[in-house]
């Protein structure tokens, strides 16, 4: 195990207490300025996650009472819904504009996770089914896989969430009858619809994927479906290994 390890702190070594004390000191110092960046981010992604959630939420909800409200009453008040919906429309665009910013603030640590996440699991289930892996490689791969799992969860599910709090405004607009409302109010409904039908909203990743709910079931079947071509191709090799002769008599 030792000798194994030695390769990935060249030109240190555990041939004697200081040098074990060495390594071990460096090894600490730098995962733990590797896990604070880490958490950092992570804690900014959260916040930012938790209060645009949060003002999605709010903004669906202020639009379920006042549809609720124009739809229960006889004598409606076009007027008040009209200034209403025009109000929360302007409101969307505004929270989408500062998602935009947010966004473009921790694309660069989501696309570094899931750089480093793809590749390193790929790596591990190859080496895995080969059984070409030393113990040492082995725990590097299981411990910094694992670590960057947490963080892509995280970022997955909160994507998702959000994605799809960001489009229940469509679902309460769905409600309006547009006959029984003012051509002004139809258009501002119109307009906030197209925007909600639009391009995805959520975390984007250098504009190759949007972090929803279709990025989590397409990342799931992709990496279930390399797994299984791995097993299946370590079965089959396995099998024509076995095939061969163990005894060859050469005839001359």
């Amino acid at each position: 195990m030792e000798k194994d390890m030695e390769q990935y702190v060249y030109p240190l070594t555990f041939d004697s207490l200081t040098s074990t004390a060495l390594v071990l000191f460096t090894a600490v110092l730098y995962e733990s300025i590797v896990a604070s960046h880490a958490v950092i981010l992570e804690t900014i992604f959260t916040e930012i996650s938790i209060l645009f959630i949060s003002e999605f939420t709010n903004l669906s909800k202020q639009l379920r009472v006042n549809i609720g409200i124009f739809n229960m009453k006889e004598n409606q008040n076009s007027a008040a819904l009209e200034n209403t919906i025009e109000k929360l429309r302007k409101e969307f665009i505004s929270l989408i504009d500062c998602f935009e910013s947010s966004n473009a603030l921790v694309r660069h640590f989501l696309f570094g996770s899931f750089a480093v996440f793809i590749p390193t699991f790929c790596f591990m289930l190859y080496g895995f089914t080969r059984r070409s892996l030393t113990n040492g490689e082995s725990v590097y791969l299981l411990l910094l896989s694992g670590s960057v799992l947490v963080f892509i969860v995280i970022f997955t599910v909160a994507g998702a969430i959000l994605s799809v709090k960001a489009r229940e405004p469509l679902d309460e607009l769905m409600k309006i009858n547009v006959v029984s409302v003012t051509d002004k109010t139809s258009q501002s409904v119109i307009l906030f619809v197209s925007r909600l039908t639009g391009p995805t909203i959520g975390f984007r990743v250098y504009e190759l994927f949007t972090l929803d709910t279709n990025t989590i079931l397409a990342a799931l079947g992709t990496l279930l479906t390399y797994a299984v071509v791995m097993v299946q191709f370590s079965d089959s090799d396995s099998k024509k290994t076995s095939a061969c002769p163990s005894n060859i008599t050469l005839l001359y």
